[in-house]
């Protein structure tokens, strides 16, 4: 026999009104600011020493973003 969810949290505990007016999602996005990103290229070699120097206790096998975020 499966148990089917009733889903019923919403009747006990309703969700506060929600207003979808373009006005309040507007203050949200500014089309006129400047962004900056930066992107860094790591060739395979350097990615493979920094990863061997982000190893600890705590971490025994960092991932590949974890080694590079150790860097920066």
């Amino acid at each position: 026999m499966m148990n089917i969810p009733s889903f019923s949290a919403t009747t006990i505990y309703p969700p506060p009104p929600c207003s979808f007016q373009s006005s309040s999602i507007d203050g949200l996005y500014e089309p006129k600011s400047k962004c900056v990103t930066n992107i860094f290229f790591f060739k395979s070699s350097k990615i493979a020493k920094l990863n061997r120097r982000a190893m600890s206790e705590t971490v025994p096998v960092p991932t590949r973003a974890e080694a590079i975020m150790s860097l920066i």
